[in-house]
């Protein structure tokens, strides 16, 4: 479901329900130390609204960050900080994100092969290889050591980030995962029952709040589907976009 940040989320622990169908559990660079991945890829969907100073996912070795991918603190550009070595090694890209502009931002950390790759916007149908459509966003060495066994999703400044549809798991292909519509109107049942706790109210071709905006669009536009005017300035849903 959607969350928002204004500051740093708690964490998320590894092995939760539905985490893009695979059982992650812990992971470690010692793949004898309880590990039980040698991969570990996520996936989430970000929208930043321009005055937050980083936004991204880290990953946690208990309660000390480890590493982080996404909008990095020092240009604002998408990166990777890796917080293990005596001094903090960050990569990062030559751009980083629009204001109001939806990005999927993946991250593989491969433990076999040593390295930490962030990707922004990957088709997840097509191969982790393919180019240019898969090419990374930054890339580089591993030196985290430690048992990674949670997550994060976080944003710093004065500044709001929505957050939806983070996956994790085993391999790239299980990141192609939009959630569970178990009663086929093309909305998640997550999303339906944060509203409503229903399945049987929203729907995509209605428009429950009668504000002229679709229960679908409303996902889009990250509306609230139960009222016409979702940021109460008096001034209605429909009339602020469009």
């Amino acid at each position: 479901g959607v969350v928002t940040s204004g500051d740093k989320l708690g964490l998320r622990s590894f092995n939760g329900l539905n985490t893009g169908g695979q059982d992650i559990g812990v992971f470690s660079t010692d793949l004898g130390t309880g590990s039980t991945s040698s991969n570990v890829y996520f996936k989430v969907k970000m929208i930043e609204d321009g005055t937050v100073s980083y936004a991204g996912v880290s990953f946690y070795d208990a309660t000390t960050e480890a590493l982080f991918f996404g909008k990095t603190g020092g240009n604002g550009a998408w990166g990777i900080t890796d917080y293990t070595p005596e001094t903090d090694v960050t990569v990062t890209n030559t751009v980083g994100p629009t204001n109001n502009i939806e990005y999927t931002v993946a991250g593989k950390i491969d433990i076999l092969g040593g390295t930490i790759t962030l990707w922004i916007d990957p088709d997840l149908a097509s191969a982790e290889t393919a180019s240019p459509v898969n090419d990374p966003a930054a890339t580089t060495t591993l030196t985290a050591g430690g048992t990674y066994n949670a997550v994060r999703l976080a944003s710093g400044g004065t500044g709001t980030v929505r957050w939806d549809e983070l996956v994790l798991s085993s391999s790239w292909d299980g990141l192609d995962f939009a959630g569970t519509d178990s009663d086929f109107d093309l909305l998640r049942d997550t999303w339906e029952l944060i509203w409503t706790n229903s399945l049987a109210v929203l729907s995509s071709g209605s428009d429950f709040d009668s504000d002229g905006l679709n229960d679908e669009a409303e996902v889009d536009l990250l509306t609230d589907p139960t009222n016409s005017d979702s940021d109460g300035d008096g001034l209605g849903d429909f009339a602020e976009v469009n």
